[in-house]
């Protein structure tokens, strides 16, 4: 299948993505901010392979990349008005959100907690894999776990090449600050991770303040 919004040469390299996704392979592929693992979060041996490969631990979850604002109300059981509004602001972009789950998401996913971590990427190859297999892809750097990001193929390549079904070579990746996360699952919201998104931009969209 061509993807219309591509090159052929990126299409039939997304094709090839999609056919290892769907096998339940895990595959590295670019993102906004760096190079992400990916696998098919309907498939539990596919999560399963995700974190070994990783050397993750399985209570830490794995965040979710979405192709469209749509997919949120099928992975979140509530998607309040502040959510909302961020998202309208945010996204596609480096803004991580964590939610409440809906219960047939893996425990895997959600690291055994009712939370998940999700955001819709402003790169179109993340969105069209998500796309292709359901709405949405495991979006987890592409490292082992505690060393640094990696961020273009080739440093892919050279560290987990082995242990991947497919490499999606997207080009390097210009800017290497991770998305900001934003934990919406409190009584009062709470960034857990500075990134892309700073917090003054948060503040003066939502009227939120952090201490």
């Amino acid at each position: 299948m061509q993807h219309s919004l591509f090159p052929p040469q990126i299409s039939d390299k997304i094709n090839e993505a999609v056919i290892a996704l769907r096998n339940g392979g895990v595959i590295a592929y670019p993102t906004d901010t760096l190079y992400g693992l990916g696998a098919n979060p309907n498939l539990e041996d596919a999560v399963e392979k995700l974190l070994k490969v990783k050397g993750r631990s399985n209570s830490k979850g794995l965040p979710l990349l979405l192709d469209n604002i749509q997919t949120v109300e099928t992975i979140v059981s509530e998607f309040s008005e502040i959510a909302q509004t961020i998202c309208a602001q945010f996204w596609p972009g480096a803004l991580t959100l964590i939610l409440p789950a809906k219960s047939h998401l893996s425990k895997l996913i959600t690291g055994n907690s009712r939370n998940v971590a999700i955001r819709i990427p402003n790169h179109p190859i993340p969105r069209a894999l998500a796309s292709a297999i359901g709405g949405s892809i495991i979006g987890t750097s592409a490292n082992l776990s505690n060393r640094s990001n990696l961020l273009d193929a080739n440093q892919v390549h050279t560290i987990i090449g082995d242990r991947l079904e497919f490499i999606l070579d997207g080009g390097p990746i210009e800017n290497d600050t991770p998305s900001t996360v934003l934990d919406l699952t409190k009584i009062k919201p709470v960034i857990v991770r500075q990134g892309g998104i700073s917090m003054q931009d948060i503040e003066r969209t939502t009227g939120i303040k952090f201490e």
